[in-house]
Order: C-alpha cells, then sequence, then structure tokens
C-alpha cells in the first residue's frame, strides 16, 4: 500500500488543475489516478497526419472547446496567466438553416453572441498541456480504475486495477474530479454515502455525457468564400448545430449531433461520418464532400465520463450540495472537485477551475494541513 497525503480521482482539467494548486501550496505527496490511457477528461483532440496539423500541439477539439471571459472570470485570468492566446469564434458572414429536406436552405444574417465565445488557439489541449506541466509526471497514474473509497479513523483507504492488478492507496483526503453520477455509478463507497448526497449525485446530469460531435478538415474554408460564417442549425440532421472550427491555419467545421445516443449506437461510425458529409455538401456545397480528415466522438460510449443514465439526459448543467455534514464519516475526507460540483459554471471548463479549486482550499482547511519543513 501506498502512502500519500491526498488522491486526486481524474485526471481531466480539474484533477490536472488541482494538482497544479497542491503543489503551489507545497503539498507534492499525491497521487493522481485516471481510468484512461490519457489525460485530458472532456478535453481530447483530433489530430490528424496532415501537412500543417503539427502532431501534440492540441488538434481540433473533440470536447470541450469554448471559454467565455466576460463571465468567466476565473478561467479568464488562469489562461491569461499560463500565457495562452485566443481568438473568438468565427461568426462573420451568413447563417444557414435546414427546416425540412424537402425546403430551400434558408440563410440569415448572423448575430454576434453575447457574450462572445472563444477557443484558445491550437485548442483546449493547450490549456490543458499548460496546467498540467505544473504536475509531477510520475504522480499521475494512467490506465488505473479506482473501484473503492473506504473511510478510516486516520483518512481514507482507495483501491484500484491497474493493467488487471489490484492495487492502494492511503491518504488523508480524496478529491473527486470526476462527474458525480460517474462516481456513484462506478465507485463503492463504504461506508455508503448519506442518501440525501447519493441521491443528488445520481440525479445530476453530466455535461456532454449524452452528446457526440463531428468534425472534418478541409484544405481551405471554402464557405466563407461564398459569405458564410460556417454556423447553421438544422431540423434534419444528422448534425444539428454547426460551427467553424478552423485552427492555426488548417480549415474545420464541427458540428453537435441532432440524433440520440440510442439511434447514433445502431448505426456504423462510417456510415454516420458518410451521413455527415452529406449534410454539410448540402449546406455548404460539394466540397465539403471530401475533407482531408474527419472523425466522431461520441461522449455517451465513454465509460469513464458516460453512465447508461447519462444516454436519455437532455441537460448537464447542475451544480450539486456537498455531503451532509451531520456525523457522516466523509466530511474532510471526500470532496467535489468535478465540473460539476462549481455553483457558477457547472459542466463547463470554468467550473472545472472554479470547483477544484475550491475543493483544494476546502482540504487544505479541513484537515488542517501543515507543510512539512
Amino acid at each position: 500500500m501506498t502512502t500519500v497525503n491526498v488522491i486526486i480521482v481524474g485526471a481531466g482539467l480539474a484533477g490536472l488543475h488541482a494538482a497544479r494548486l497542491l503543489e503551489a501550496a507545497g503539498v507534492t505527496d499525491y497521487a493522481v489516478l485516471e481510468g484512461r490511457p490519457r489525460i485530458g477528461g472532456r478535453i481530447h483532440a483530433f489530430e490528424p497526419a496532415l501537412p500543417g496539423c503539427v502532431s501534440g500541439n492540441g488538434g481540433f477539439d473533440l470536447g470541450a472547446t469554448w471559454l467565455w471571459p466576460g463571465f468567466q472570470r476565473e478561467l479568464a485570468l488562469l489562461v491569461q496567466q499560463l500565457g495562452l492566446p485566443v481568438v473568438p469564434q468565427e461568426e462573420d458572414g451568413d447563417m444557414l438553416f435546414e427546416r425540412a429536406v424537402h425546403e430551400p436552405t434558408a440563410r440569415f444574417a448572423g448575430m454576434a453572441a453575447m457574450p462572445p465565445s472563444f477557443r484558445i488557439v491550437g485548442g483546449m489541449g493547450q490549456l490543458l498541456h499548460a496546467v498540467g506541466s505544473a504536475v509531477q509526471t510520475e504522480r499521475v497514474h494512467l490506465g488505473t480504475c479506482v473501484v473503492q473509497i473506504r473511510a478510516e479513523a486516520d483518512g481514507v483507504i482507495v483501491s484500484a486495477i491497474r493493467n488487471g492488478v489490484p492495487v492502494t492507496w492511503h491518504a488523508r483526503g480524496v478529491l473527486l474530479a470526476l462527474p458525480p453520477r460517474l462516481a456513484v455509478a462506478t465507485l463503492t463507497f463504504d461506508p455508503p454515502l448519506p442518501a440525501d448526497a447519493h441521491h443528488a449525485w445520481q440525479s445530476t446530469g453530466t455535461h456532454m455525457a449524452a452528446h457526440a460531435k463531428y468534425l472534418a478538415v478541409y484544405p481551405s474554408n471554402f464557405w466563407r468564400n461564398r459569405g458564410l460564417s460556417g454556423e447553421a442549425r438544422s431540423l434534419v440532421g444528422p448534425l444539428g448545430e454547426i460551427h467553424d472550427a478552423s485552427s492555426d491555419g488548417q480549415a474545420a467545421l464541427f458540428g453537435f449531433f441532432a440524433l440520440p445516443a440510442a439511434e447514433r449506437a445502431r448505426i456504423p461510425a462510417e456510415e454516420l461520418k458518410h451521413r455527415c458529409r452529406s449534410q454539410l455538401a448540402r449546406l455548404f456545397g460539394d466540397a465539403a464532400r471530401e475533407p482531408l480528415a474527419d472523425a466522431v466522438q461520441d461522449w455517451s460510449a465513454e465509460p469513464f465520463t458516460a453512465t447508461p443514465a447519462c444516454a436519455a439526459q437532455t441537460a448537464g448543467h447542475g451544480c450539486i450540495p456537498g455531503l451532509s455534514p451531520g456525523g457522516t464519516p466523509w466530511v474532510g475526507r471526500l470532496f467535489g472537485a468535478g465540473s460539476e460540483w462549481s455553483p457558477f459554471n457547472p459542466g463547463y471548463l470554468a467550473g472545472a477551475i472554479e470547483a477544484s479549486t475550491r475543493a483544494v482550499q476546502a482540504f487544505l482547511s479541513l484537515t488542517h494541513f501543515r507543510v512539512q519543513p
């Protein structure tokens, strides 16, 4: 058994930011446990092997994409401190609207979003790696699936499976940097969570867990030659909402699927791509039918994001309460650090920063931690 001061479950933005804050506070004895073979959680990049697309440089976002500095102040300040350049979401030009199969596509003057949305140059992977650069690499354990958290008199015991082998850690506390619904569906708590907390966690939707994205990379922004912004809405599908996703001089479009998760699951990935290419060709012309590369990311099929209950959810932005304080052994040992615990931006990247900051502050305060000289 390995002993550390604190365990972080999840190596997405929230988990890595929590580790970064612990490092800044002088707490260097921690472990970040991540079930996936990669860091990032709901930040995930498509990095096609194409000229001008540099591997490891961020790529195109298949997960979280935008930030809104106008009201996401903590995230905006962090991005500024890290020196990451941002660009506004492309909105210049007209947008398109498909109402029905046999109706012509409507074209409208685009309207600027308020407050404006921005993207990080090179994709959200740039934010992830900038935050992660302050984290000790050897403290991050990938392919490590946590299965149980047990409260002890002097802290917690965390049990996990790594490469088929059981491993355990002892720590003062655990920061849960994963969706609460996923936590109660995949982890065993000993003793069980209070009934009200269990119900609240189980009832809280996971942002993006029911959704899927399609992304296509092109040799040029041909839609702009027609005075189009790349933005479209459709009641025909398979994509319901489409945006320009161009990055670092490489042209791209992406869209959110309007098809429910259960229906997507019955369609082979190549067929989904074919339907998306056909739709983009209807909207933007034949040039859209032959991308240089394209990809589908279905978050409802990600076992470290979604549960079966997520497939039918229609919303995923909901702040949840903390643990009830009345005598539960989990108070002071278990802290919600994932985005859905944010009171201001639950489900968003900003929420991941806010919730992980508050979880670290609570851990340091409630455990009366003192950095050893």
